[in-house]
């Protein structure tokens, strides 16, 4: 074991007092949360992209739109309870949370699209007949 030299007094513990003490767990929580919603938004974009290749269906191949839907839903459902009980429910949560808004937002984008070509469409006849 060391010792101190003889006629030195061994250093004291020295408290420091922060107004703002920075809570790391709860930072890196956090962190962590942002990267289980980052994963699930990349795996709802991946699945975004396959379906959006298959839109609008063609003959024969309208079958695949929601096998890959349901398909990459048990993925992420089943990733999600595999990180729920290895870094907590939060987390898998977040993780189905990014998966949702991407799956979400592909559909308000195409639903906005149709519906903004329609309304074109309307307007155009109402004023021209």
């Amino acid at each position: 074991m060391p010792t101190e030299p003889e006629g030195e007094e061994p250093p004291q513990d020295v408290e420091v007092e922060e107004e703002n003490p920075i809570d790391l767990d709860a930072v890196a929580a956090r962190a962590g949360f942002g990267v289980m919603a980052t994963l699930g938004f990349a795996l709802g974009a991946l699945t975004d992209g396959g379906l959006w290749t298959l839109y609008p269906t063609s003959s024969g191949r309208g079958w695949l739109i929601p096998v890959i839907l349901v398909g990459s839903s048990l993925v992420v459902g089943a990733l999600s309870v595999f990180v729920g009980r290895r870094l907590g429910r939060r987390a898998g949560d977040w993780l189905v949370a990014g998966y949702a808004l991407a799956i979400v937002g592909l559909a308000v984008f195409v639903i906005g699209g149709e519906a903004a070509e329609r309304l074109r469409w309307r307007a155009f006849h109402s004023f021209a007949g």
